[in-house]
């Protein structure tokens, strides 16, 4: 991923990087994508409550429509202890920050966010 933003940063392009990043590993690499091709970072850091991330993790897994691959099933109990236990999402790389709760999605007011989004990039440029 980080090779394919570094490509399309080279060539002037923007780029969405879609991820669960893990602050101490990710926060190097993409601060260094910032300070070499002097980009503005914003991050949507969505959140929900832990049972409820377990919930919807279990549901996909036991659906079938994920690629074997992902021993899904496998993983269940590490998934659970690690969703009980406080973490930090925000990756240290600077730039603009918005928290969307996605513990329930019909609560979510997805044009106040694109707005939100808009402004942001409005004010970068």
């Amino acid at each position: 991923m980080y090779y394919f933003a570094k490509t399309q940063l080279e060539n002037g392009n923007s780029v969405i990087l879609d991820n669960a990043f893990h602050p101490d590993l990710a926060s190097p690499k993409l601060r260094a994508l910032e300070s070499q091709y002097k980009v503005h970072t914003l991050q949507i850091i969505c959140e929900a409550d832990g049972e409820v991330l377990f919930d919807r993790f279990k549901r996909r897994a036991e659906s079938g429509i994920r690629h074997d691959g992902h021993v899904d099933m496998q993983a269940l109990d590490e998934l659970k202890a690690h969703l009980e236990q406080e973490r930090p999402l925000k990756l240290d790389i600077g730039g603009h920050v918005i928290r969307v709760d996605t513990t329930d999605f019909a609560a979510l007011r997805y044009e106040v966010l694109l707005d939100r989004v808009v402004a942001m990039m409005e004010a970068i440029a």
